[in-house]
């Protein structure tokens, strides 16, 4: 296992190493300067902020909780339902974790392209495999989610869904933001099948702004609308005002 600037508490599957996305991001108020870490544990990566290392006066505060309660962090998962090889969904996630990170908050990443999916069958929890069932625990134990949502024939993808429905009872009446990544501008109004789901079938409540991006957003693997990276802030300011 393989871990900087942060400790891995997710799950032990088999440890793999990854190149990760970075990009400076503005803030008209503060800089945000916690350095970038990133630990990967089998299938599920967890960032965490150091703060032994960052001056209080340094420090990123977002909001009030952070000032009163500086010992606990809020704990985000995101989770990525692209199965493409070169998913713009998971450039989209991936900057969404660095940006979470550098603002003192606690992020754990579920890649559906890299665990063990099953389909759902109305089985118990407890009938999954290892990988579904430490998926599940990490949900369990968030505050709140990130979905990084492709859009498949104007809605959710097949892998995303199957995964809300194995996984949805961990979800149980608690908040969430949506990535909305289409191939066309006019695709958007997508993420509504995903907001109904969530509220539906979790009692989940979504966070505005919805975060949309598509393929002229993106330039050589990498996000190139720097608009996209300022809407992802004010998103997870919103989400860390509605804890």
């Amino acid at each position: 296992m393989t871990i900087t600037r942060g400790t891995c508490v997710c799950c032990s599957i088999i440890s793999e190493t990854s190149t990760r996305y970075a990009r400076s991001v503005s803030s008209s108020t503060a800089k945000p300067c916690l350095p970038v870490g990133r630990s990967l544990h089998g299938n599920f990566r967890l960032h965490r902020a150091n703060h032994s290392q960052i001056s209080p006066a340094k420090r990123c505060i977002l909001s009030s909780r952070f000032i009163k309660q500086n010992s606990t962090m809020p704990h985000f998962t995101l989770i990525q339902g692209s199965l493409r090889k070169d998913s713009r969904t998971a450039l989209l996630i991936d900057a969404t974790a660095d940006i979470l990170q550098k603002n003192n908050v606690e992020t754990s990443v579920i890649d559906l392209r890299s665990i063990d999916m099953q389909f759902c069958d109305a089985r118990k929890i407890e009938e999954y495999n290892s990988d579904i069932q430490k998926a599940y625990d990490i949900l369990k134990q968030s505050d709140a989610y990130m979905f990084g949502m492709p859009v498949y024939c104007y809605s959710v993808s097949g892998p995303l869904k199957n995964f809300i429905d194995i996984t949805s009872g961990a979800m149980s009446k608690k908040i969430a933001g949506i990535l909305c990544n289409s191939g066309g501008v006019r695709s958007f109004l997508a993420a509504a099948d995903l907001m109904k789901i969530l509220s539906f079938e979790s009692n989940v409540t979504t966070v505005q702004p919805i975060v949309h991006a598509y393929a002229d957003d993106f330039q050589s693997g990498q996000i190139f609308n720097e608009d996209i990276l300022k809407r992802i802030e004010k998103l997870a300011l919103a989400m860390l005002h509605d804890l």
